[in-house]
Formats: C-alpha cells, sequence, structure tokens
C-alpha cells in the first residue's frame, strides 16, 4: 500500500494561480473504491501556482475534517449529514465557510472522510462565488482523474 499524491494548477475568473494537492492515506489501499475508510487530504492553495519549487511561503486560512454520519438503520446507508470540524479555525466567515463547503461536497461526492486545508500566498483572501465554484469543479476533476 502507497500513499497516492496528486497535484494540479489551473487560474481562477480573477487571473489567480491556484493549486490543489491530495493525498490519500498511507495506511490503507486509495485505489479500491470500497475501501470508504481511506482520507482524503485536500490542500488547496490560493495564488501560490506551482508548488513544485519548495519556495513559495503560505499562509494557512483554516484546516478543517469532515466525515458522513453513519445512521442506524441499515435501509439507509447514504444520510446526506457530514459532520465538520475545524481543526484550525479562521476568524473570517467567508473562508470559514467555504472550507465548510468544500468538506462537505468532497465528503458526500466521495464517501470518504476528509481534511481541507486552505492556504494563501498573502494574509489577505478573497475569492468571489464564480471563483468558489470554478474552485471546487477543478478541485472534483482532479480527483476524479486520479481516484477511482
Amino acid at each position: 500500500m502507497t500513499t497516492l499524491t496528486f497535484q494540479d494548477t489551473w487560474t481562477s475568473f480573477e487571473g489567480t494561480p491556484t493549486s490543489v494537492r491530495c493525498t490519500t492515506s498511507p495506511h490503507r489501499d486509495p485505489i479500491v473504491s470500497q475501501d470508504r475508510k481511506t482520507a482524503l487530504s485536500i490542500a488547496i492553495y490560493l495564488n501560490c501556482g506551482d508548488l513544485s519549487s519548495g519556495d513559495s511561503r503560505t499562509y494557512l486560512q483554516g484546516y478543517c475534517y469532515g466525515i458522513e454520519f453513519v445512521g442506524r438503520v441499515q435501509s439507509t446507508p447514504k444520510s446526506n449529514e457530514v459532520c465538520v470540524a475545524d481543526l484550525i479555525e479562521s476568524n473570517d466567515h467567508q473562508i470559514h465557510d467555504l472550507i465548510h463547503k468544500v468538506t462537505r461536497i468532497l465528503v458526500l461526492k466521495y464517501h470518504r472522510p476528509c481534511y481541507v486545508q486552505i492556504a494563501s500566498k498573502t494574509a489577505e483572501f478573497t475569492l468571489n462565488g464564480a471563483d468558489q465554484i470554478n474552485m471546487l469543479q477543478n478541485i472534483t476533476k482532479c480527483i476524479d482523474r486520479n481516484v477511482k
């Protein structure tokens, strides 16, 4: 069993380079679709461009963990309820709401626990509604290409 890591970079509507890096847990097999315990770790870097150089300093904006509720009733295995816990909470409501949205969408889409962090090149953070949707679409495309 190996860790599966992949990265993708795109430009937002505002011209901001954005990168996403996804890593699955090294303790489980990320390729097996039935393995719903494999946690996805999603790191979103706003205005950071290519992260491969290693010299990009970023500011952590928020970090949280999400897991899907498992109901007691066996007839309803998929509940659409997600528990999201802030591991590092942001004082900025926009960041807080965005990271919770991303976490909830990814947990429900992949039915796996998910760690999500958002970092940016500067301490200030802005992302309009269109860029939020674009970012979510690009993250899910990136994961879909790499995780079966």
